[in-house]
């Protein structure tokens, strides 16, 4: 009875936030073509370099808190929890170019604008903060969408990604009492969870060819 309740909890809430793995993946993709290698080279001299963002990546109950904490521990490292400060840098290019795939695509076209996200992240995050620590600790989950524009914006980031059992996280995902939306639409279908968390691995290794 538990899990029937469990799978009909799911099924309304798929319905209140659908979730499409297919154009998800087709979204990863595009940003993985557009801020490709070469596009880190061109973009190399834009970067803020005094700033050492730490971004710490996985699925929601992975560890990503726990690793948040420890980091956070150390002098001079400041954690910025879930910050929204990547959504709100992109929100602030999406108003000059009127879309997501305008924006990844006039970013693509001109490199120095990853000076202007740099400089909007960071003062999302330091007004957040109240602070302007060269440390920093953000453990938002999609952020592994938007490695190559990070890696472009804080040439020396840090990216961190913490794994747990794929049974074990997912289905603990599953499960949990979650509000619609967006970002968590997947966490409605075991399938999807699966597919999000191979997109999630996916991505991270192509990075790691990348930018080692």
């Amino acid at each position: 009875e538990e899990i029937a309740a469990l799978h009909q909890a799911n099924a309304r809430f798929a319905q209140l936030a659908p979730h499409d793995p297919q154009h998800h993946e087709q979204q990863i993709q595009g940003l993985q073509t557009r801020f490709d290698e070469a596009f880190l080279e061109q973009a190399s001299s834009y970067g803020n370099r005094a700033v050492t963002p730490q971004f710490v990546m996985g699925l929601p109950r992975s560890g990503t808190t726990s690793t948040e904490r420890v980091l956070a521990s150390l002098d001079g490292v400041t954690a910025t929890g879930e910050s929204a400060a990547s959504r709100y840098a992109i929100h602030q290019l999406v108003q000059t170019y009127g879309s997501a795939n305008n924006t990844w695509d006039a970013i693509a076209a001109d490199p120095a604008l990853v000076s202007r996200f740099a400089d909007d992240y960071l003062a999302y995050a330091r007004k957040q903060l109240n602070a302007n620590t060269p440390f920093l600790v953000d453990t938002i989950k999609e952020n592994y969408q938007y490695i190559g524009l990070l890696s472009a914006a804080f040439p020396n980031a840090r990216f961190i990604q913490v794994s747990r059992h794929p049974v074990d996280a997912g289905y603990f995902i599953y499960q949990r009492e979650v509000k619609p939306g967006k970002s968590l639409a997947y966490t409605a279908s075991l399938e999807h969870i699966a597919h999000y968390r191979h997109i999630l691995d996916s991505t991270i290794n192509h990075w790691r060819l990348i930018k080692p």
